[in-house]
């Protein structure tokens, strides 16, 4: 029963994060609306709203503090996994938000789903995890879909107009592919897939802590 619950939420959280993705496109409107900085604090004090009253008034929690992590009794390994889950999670959410605004909503996204081989990464540097076989399979074909979408010019060059006209929607004012911009949203999405895979293990490090104050300490530092 846990298991059919814990799958139901994860499909719940991957359209809602589609759901942002093509909101925040929308409140950017081409570089025109909301910055990348603006949609993160807004994110963070709305969910840190809701979070709050949700700690407070349905599960009652005595201490309100709680949900930013204040007066907790955590251990010293607990506090600083809190402290950088928040940290990372914030560089992850900002990244995020500013590769939207750069990039196709395709390509940022697949670029930030990219997490999960970096988190297996770092599981195995800093938490000694194993990776099998079947880990370095699929981190390989993440790596390839990575270039695909990318297009770095070592491998693609620059002889295919129609390749790059179709697989781009960031063009400079003249109607041309802008390929800083390109550039630079690929670099601030894989840079939200780093930060993310590194909240994933402090996470791993934060042990039994309410998965409501783990929310509260981010969404406060995030704002």
């Amino acid at each position: 029963k846990k298991k059919g619950i814990g799958l139901i939420l994860v499909a719940v959280s991957a359209i809602s994060f589609s759901v942002m993705s093509m909101l925040i496109k929308l409140a950017n409107r081409k570089g025109e609306g909301l910055s990348a900085l603006s949609l993160s604090m807004y994110r963070g004090v709305l969910s840190f709203i809701f979070n709050f009253m949700y700690s407070t008034l349905y599960l009652k929690i005595p201490n309100k503090f709680s949900v930013i992590g204040i007066g907790l009794g955590l251990s010293k390994v607990q506090i600083i996994a809190l402290v950088g889950r928040s940290i990372a999670g914030t560089l992850s959410l900002t990244c995020g938000f500013f590769a939207f605004t750069l990039l196709p909503l395709g390509d940022a996204s697949s670029l930030i789903f990219t997490s999960p081989i970096l988190t297996f990464i770092l599981a195995r540097i800093f938490l000694k995890e194993a990776i099998g076989i079947f880990e370095l399979v699929c981190g390989l074909i993440c790596l390839i879909g990575v270039c695909l979408i990318s297009k770095p010019k070592f491998l693609f060059g620059t002889d295919f107009p129609l390749l790059n006209a179709t697989m781009n929607t960031t063009f400079n004012e003249k109607g041309g592919i802008d390929e800083k911009q390109h550039l630079l949203g690929v670099v601030a999405a894989l840079s939200a897939a780093l930060a993310s895979a590194g909240a994933y293990v402090f996470v791993r490090k934060l042990g039994d802590v309410k998965a409501e104050t783990v929310v509260g300490s981010f969404m406060f530092t995030a704002f």
